[in-house]
């Protein structure tokens, strides 16, 4: 790869950075439902992705898991610390279950993810 190709892409991804910082930044700023909401998005989006690379082949059921993991994690920021911990393990038990990846690299990235969530929004 060419130093002049390297950096084609450069302009879509700082515009894409921009916008990002700008959609958590009002999050944050209205806090409440619309935070757990963003926050619920991007765990699910990145359980998504995450199931794209260890399972490429399983779509549908990769959106579903992804769909429950964000449903999991809005659930439980309206809990207190240790039913939400009960409520995000479950929603990690259903991604082994139903995708059993080598390893068990999918739901320790699942934990990651989960409580990454959770420590942002108690940082709110």
């Amino acid at each position: 790869m060419t130093g002049a190709t390297r950096w084609n892409d450069l302009a879509p991804r700082l515009t894409s950075a921009l916008v990002m910082l700008g959609v958590g930044g009002v999050a944050l700023a209205l806090g409440g439902l619309w935070l757990r909401g963003l926050l619920a998005l991007v765990c699910g989006a990145m359980i998504w992705e995450v199931i794209g690379l260890f399972a490429p082949h399983e779509g549908r059921r990769a959106l579903a898991l992804a769909a429950a993991t964000a449903v999991a994690f809005f659930v439980a920021t309206w809990l207190p610390i240790s039913a939400a911990a009960i409520v995000m393990l479950l929603a990690i038990v259903l991604i082994y279950k139903c995708l059993p990846v080598k390893g068990g690299l999918l739901p320790a990235y699942g934990a990651l993810v989960s409580a990454g969530a959770m420590g942002v929004f108690g940082l709110y």
